[in-house]
């Protein structure tokens, strides 16, 4: 199995997910499974719709740039 938890919004958290899959399916033989691959793109999806419906507002993000 696989799993990947997160917690939102940053600055003050209110809600936090954790998702475990299953048994996941490898599509190659040479692939390796893991939460960050499976279990982190539902995560995304639930808490898009969370925020969606609970109207957060995503927190802005400082991204300093490396160039």
């Amino acid at each position: 199995y696989t799993w990947f938890a997160g917690f939102f919004p940053v600055e003050k958290p209110k809600y936090t997910i954790v998702v475990f899959a299953n048994e996941p399916k490898k599509i190659y033989k040479w692939e390796h499974i893991g939460g960050g691959k499976v279990s982190s793109v539902v995560l995304k999806e639930l808490i898009d719709r969370l925020m969606f419906y609970a109207k957060e507002k995503p927190d802005k993000l400082e991204v300093e740039n490396e160039y």
